[in-house]
C-alpha cells in the first residue's frame, strides 16, 4: 500500500487547513460552577499538632513519681490527651 497512490493521497492527510475545515466541529464543554468555600475544609480524623513543652513532661513524671498517680489520672490533671502520656511514659 503506497500512501502517494491515488487512493490515500498524501495532500489530504498533511493539510491542516483542509482538516480543519472538514472536520466535525467539537462539543461544547458545559461551564462548571466554582463553588466558593468559605471555609476550609478539615477532616474529623485529623488534627492539629500540639508541641508540648518539656516543663509539661517534666510535671507529668513528677506527678507521677513523686504523688504516685497512675498515667491515666495524671494526664487527666495536665489535661494531656492520654495517648501522648502513654507515648512519654
Amino acid at each position: 500500500m503506497e500512501v502517494d497512490s491515488e487512493q490515500f493521497p498524501l495532500g489530504d492527510i498533511t493539510d491542516f487547513d483542509t482538516y480543519m475545515d472538514l472536520k466535525p466541529p467539537e462539543r461544547g464543554e458545559k461551564a462548571k460552577e466554582v463553588k466558593a468555600k468559605a471555609v476550609v475544609d478539615k477532616s474529623p480524623d485529623k488534627r492539629d499538632y500540639t508541641r508540648r513543652s518539656s516543663e509539661k513532661k517534666n510535671n507529668f513524671f513528677k506527678i507521677i513519681y513523686e504523688k504516685d498517680y497512675k498515667v491515666p489520672q495524671a494526664a487527666e490533671e495536665l489535661k494531656i490527651a492520654r495517648r501522648t502520656v502513654y507515648d512519654w511514659y
